[in-house]
């Protein structure tokens, strides 16, 4: 059971917690999971957010991010949390 969920079980964290998963098939997939692992570590950034109001509600709040960049800029991709819980 837990070999046939782990796949959608990872995606679905790394989707929570603002990163992502790889499936590996075979040999050639590591190759290409390690090199996009590698630009992503050498590329990335931390932003931390803390909102206004901090009152404990137990609410999950949704959150965007958006980035301007010129058209002249290279495309990048960002990944983040959606959200977060006012625990």
């Amino acid at each position: 059971l837990g070999e046939v969920q782990g796949p959608d079980l990872l995606d679905e964290l790394a989707a929570f917690t603002g990163g992502r998963s790889f499936a590996i098939q075979n040999r050639r997939d590591i190759e290409e999971a390690s090199a996009a692992i590698a630009r992503e570590i050498h590329d990335q950034y931390v932003i931390g957010y803390q909102p206004a109001e901090t009152t404990a509600d137990g609410k999950f709040h949704r959150i965007s991010v958006k980035v301007d960049r010129a058209q002249h800029q290279p495309r990048f991709f960002l990944f983040h949390r959606n959200g977060y819980r006012a625990d």
